[in-house]
């Protein structure tokens, strides 16, 4: 494919890491920042990956999309943004546009696709993207990529012949592309990850993956999550009159297996949790949970975590303090704690109703919650026993519960 210019929009990670890439094949690249744009400006922008090291010294990078506009038009503009900002999406991507100009947005989230889609002009030939990548940011003006990389790409239309001009965008670059004839299938499957393991580290206190994974009750719970997301998917699939359908257990079996591997990970929702920037709830957790309800089908797993991840996003958004976010997401962790922890005494209790149940459903939602229970306890307890958190078990213990003001570093037991 001849040299194309690309203009990156939000150049966080994902984007940082892509645009990058497509820098190193030949292409003409321009990033967008704001955040770390004074950095790039002075020391360019550096990539360090098992993949290869990349650095660019005097990348083409603005902090505004007219200023980016300015250097000529784009043939491409490739999408970083997080869910949460697409309704900034026409004011960031608008100036950049031109009636030949593709748009490849790499997001999480189930109807992402038709809300980017509103905003734009009909003619546009939008791509839905998903990034099956561990990559964080480092330093300003650095990207740490540690897992995987492969890009999912399809048309939003499911286009082919659109498509394969997006494959051929990558054709020289070390991204692996895959090819997702339908782009809804292609949503779906990658939420099977999203919804368990962004959710079940976010409630569990801000854990990677490893304290999920290797839990025997959050493990079963992360599988049982995912065969809700595949059933809602495959009923999804077929609402639309699509003939493809998800493996459900060729997707649990990669899943699980590939997380495994992953070590301490901790996905785009926790790290946005732990920094206090908004969480994606609505396009990874809500929407997702209301359109299986739509079609009938049952996700009380789903539900669950939708509920328990949109109130702490709530918090974070509506009581976050000036100073450091880490102090709120921990008083949160406290809040959650000491609610696990009441549960749990109750536990006895609650298994006697469980055996005067007689409902099937019901019974199976009674079991799951007397079996995550205690794990998510467990997680979370440990996830706050570092140096300025105190021992949570000798305060229960004691039958001492902490308030939002207490200065709790006198209670760490070392």
């Amino acid at each position: 494919m001849q040299r194309q210019r690309v203009a990156v929009i939000g150049a966080g990670a994902i984007g940082s890491y892509y645009g990058m890439r497509l820098a190193e094949a030949g292409h003409d690249v321009r990033f967008l920042m704001r955040r770390d744009y004074n950095a790039v400006k002075s020391v360019g922008l550096h990539l360090s990956s098992h993949l290869g090291d990349l650095s660019l010294d005097t990348p083409v990078v603005e902090n505004t999309p007219e200023a980016l506009a300015a250097h000529g038009p784009v043939d491409w503009v490739l999408v970083g943004l997080k869910a949460t900002a697409i309704p900034d999406v026409l004011q960031l991507v608008g100036p950049l546009l031109s009636d030949e100009t593709r748009v490849l947005a790499i997001l999480n989230g189930l109807t992402v696709d038709e809300e980017i889609a509103a905003q734009l002009p009909a003619s546009t030939s939008l791509f839905g993207g998903l990034g099956f990548i561990g990559v964080i940011r480092g330093e300003p003006g650095y990207v740490i990529h540690q897992e995987f990389g492969a890009l999912n790409i399809g048309h939003h239309g499911d286009d082919p012949d659109e498509l394969q001009r997006a494959i051929d965008l990558f054709e020289g670059s070390v991204v692996e592309i895959r090819p997702e004839p339908s782009l809804l299938k292609a949503r779906w499957e990658k939420l099977g990850w999203n919804i368990p393991f962004n959710g079940l580290c976010v409630i569990a206190g801000g854990v990677g993956t490893d304290q999920v994974i290797h839990d025997p009750a959050l493990h079963h719970t992360a599988h049982e999550i995912m065969k809700e997301v595949v059933a809602a998917g495959n009923a999804d699939l077929a609402a639309h009159g699509e003939e493809v359908r998800i493996d459900g257990d060729q997707l649990c079996h990669l899943y699980l297996t590939l997380t495994a591997g992953m070590g301490a990970y901790r996905p785009s929702t926790t790290i946005d949790f732990i920094e206090g920037r908004p969480l994606e709830v609505d396009a990874i957790f809500r929407q997702p949970v209301e359109r299986a309800k739509e079609l009938g089908v049952e996700c009380p797993m789903m539900s669950m975590l939708a509920s328990l991840v949109g109130k702490l996003g709530a918090g974070l958004n509506d009581r976050l303090p000036s100073g450091n976010p880490s102090e709120f997401v921990m008083a949160s962790s406290r809040r959650a704690y000491v609610l696990l922890f009441m549960v749990n005494q109750a536990r006895p209790c609650l298994a006697r109703i469980q055996g005067r149940m007689t409902s099937r459903s019901a019974k199976w939602r009674m079991s799951t919650t007397l079996t995550v229970i205690p794990a998510l306890g467990r997680i979370s307890r440990l996830s706050m026993l570092d140096s300025r958190t105190c021992n949570w078990q000798s305060w229960f213990c004691r039958g001492r519960f902490p308030s939002d003001d207490l200065d709790f570093r006198q209670y760490h037991q070392g």
